[in-house]
Formats: C-alpha cells, sequence, structure tokens
C-alpha cells in the first residue's frame, strides 16, 4: 500500500561553493566587482571552500558599490589583483565607500601586476565630489572586526568633497564612524591623492574589547585636500600599531 506522506516533509537548500581563480572585466564570468552579479555578489551567495583570487583583467570604470564583499568561510583568503597592465577600478557612490569588506577577513587587495611586484599598476577611484570614499573596511561590532586585511601597492583617490571624504577607511558602518576590532590591517606602500582624509583607521576603545590590535601604516604617500586641510593619516585606539615611512603633504 501506498505510505501517507509527512504533513511537513523536510526541505533542503543547496548552496554552490566557489574557490579558484576567477577573472574580473569586460566580457568576463565576472564583468565587475560589485556590481549586481558581480564577483562580490558571486562569493557573498556561495559557500567559500577555497582560497579566491579576482584577476583584475580590464578597466571596471562604471562600479556602483551596490555589493559589498561580506564576511565567508575562515581559514580561506580573497585576493583582488590586476593581471597583464595596469587597470583602474572606479564609479561616483555619493557618502559611501565605493569597496567595502563587510566584516570579511584575510583580503587582500594588491596593486601588483599578478601581485608579485611592488608596481602600483591599480588605480581605484570614488569619482564622486559629495562625501566619497574609496575603499572601507566595516567592523559589525566587538570582536567582529574585519580582520587581516591588506591594501597595498595602489592609487586610490576620491572626487575631492568640500567637506569629508577618505581614501581608505578603517572603521565602522559609515566611512568616519570608529569600528571596532579592525585587527591586524597593513596598508602599505600605496599612493592616496584627492581625499581630505586619505588614511582613517579608528577603534571604538583603547583597550583590545574594541581596539585596532597591529595595525600597520607604512611607506604610503598620501595628499590631504588642498580646500579642507584635515589630517593626512589619522589613527586613534590602535593596540601595538606601527605607522612607519610614510610621506604626508598637502
Amino acid at each position: 500500500a501506498a505510505s501517507t506522506p509527512p504533513t511537513t516533509p523536510s526541505s533542503f537548500v543547496t548552496t554552490a561553493s566557489i574557490s579558484g581563480s576567477f577573472n574580473v572585466g569586460t566580457g568576463e564570468v565576472y564583468t565587475s566587482l560589485t556590481n549586481a552579479g558581480g564577483a562580490f555578489a558571486g562569493i557573498n551567495g556561495a559557500a567559500v571552500t577555497g582560497n579566491i583570487v579576482l584577476n583584475i583583467t580590464t578597466d571596471l570604470t562604471a562600479e556602483t558599490g551596490l555589493n559589498a564583499l561580506n564576511q565567508f568561510a575562515s581559514p580561506f583568503t580573497v585576493t583582488i589583483n590586476p593581471v597583464v597592465a595596469a587597470r583602474t577600478i572606479s564609479g561616483a557612490l555619493a557618502s559611501a565607500a565605493l569597496i567595502k569588506l563587510n566584516g570579511a577577513d584575510r583580503v587582500t587587495i594588491n596593486g601588483s601586476i599578478g601581485g608579485a611586484g611592488t608596481d602600483k599598476s591599480l588605480t581605484i577611484t570614488n569619482t564622486s565630489i559629495t562625501s566619497p570614499t574609496a575603499i572601507a573596511l566595516i567592523s559589525l561590532g566587538t570582536g567582529a572586526g574585519a580582520n587581516t586585511n591588506t591594501i597595498k601597492n595602489c592609487n586610490i583617490s576620491t572626487g575631492v568633497s568640500a567637506a569629508t571624504g577618505f581614501g581608505i577607511a578603517v572603521g565602522g558602518t559609515t566611512p568616519g564612524l570608529n569600528g571596532a576590532d579592525n585587527d591586524n590591517v597593513t596598508i602599505q606602500n600605496n599612493t592616496i591623492t584627492i581625499a581630505t582624509t586619505p588614511i582613517y583607521a579608528i577603534g571604538t576603545a583603547a583597550v583590545s574589547a574594541g581596539g585596532n590590535d597591529n595595525l600597520v601604516i607604512t611607506g604610503n604617500t598620501v595628499t590631504t585636500n588642498t580646500t579642507i586641510q584635515n589630517f593626512g593619516i589619522q589613527v586613534g585606539n590602535g593596540l601595538k600599531s606601527s605607522i612607519s615611512q610614510n610621506t604626508v603633504s598637502v
């Protein structure tokens, strides 16, 4: 005799896995980093099962910043670097960051071609003139910062703001707000121009629960907005931090 099916049958959701190397650019599987259907959306919507490399193969000049990169499975990494030639990632996003690491850990943005040297062959620009930020590392709360992330060998800029704007902001959900426990962050060998505050990195407390542990800012060349002269490098509540060999000018 036929069995009676359960009134509340079990259901399962199958999630695709993702790992490996992917090209990002015109004509590629991913045509953008941050737009709908872009690489960040692809990673966010899948189970990360291995290290990921995103090779920027063409200029990405229409980024919307729609998708941040969210947390993904440990201990895997995401690396972003240009290949073959120098590349540009740009778009106009007011009062927000174009590239956002939303509590994401173990991400490296390396502007060297193929990630192999110290050449600055990746330009990242938020062209908005209204409180623009190029890159933001975002804490999701105490003990839930964007950890072990590196930004190096890049040219970073904004479209200039009369009041506020950041090249790289390490903090909270809004650029310029403090954020807890964005630990083990390295900002190295970048040229950051046309930004009211080129580098901002402030924790929420001068203690391990809330402070930014092991922050390294080294070898960068930064130029502040000449209209509104603000900080070249603004750091606070950093524990065991190192700030060295940076050049700051107006």
